[in-house]
Formats: C-alpha cells, structure tokens, sequence
C-alpha cells in the first residue's frame, strides 16, 4: 500500500505531512529544486517506496 503524503507549496516553501500510523511527521522545504531532492531523501530515509500525494498549491505556485 501506498504511503499518504500532504504537501501545501507557497512561494519560498512547500510543507510536507506524512501519515503514519494515525499520526503524522512533517518537515518544511525550500521551494527549489534542491528542496524536491530533499523531499525525496526524506522519504527514502523513512523507507516510503510509493506515494499518494496530495497537493494544495496558494496562488500560481
């Protein structure tokens, strides 16, 4: 089963939820391509192979 990720992407930041196991872990990114690699290296380090992933996005971003 796939893991349940949040992310709500601002300007500067973008603001990642995981569920886990009713409750959650989240950590905030830089708004660069860096900060997606970092995403990434996050949810590897947790073990997340897949995802469902939500996004709400403010504005045009």
């Amino acid at each position: 089963m796939a893991e349940i990720v949040g992310i709500d992407v601002s300007k500067r930041t973008f603001d990642c939820a995981r569920l886990l196991n009713a409750k959650f872990k989240n950590k905030v990114f830089k708004n660069t391509a860096q900060g997606y690699g970092e995403l990434d290296e996050w949810l590897k380090h947790q073990g997340v192979e897949r995802a469902q992933v939500c996004m709400e996005a403010t504005g045009i971003y």
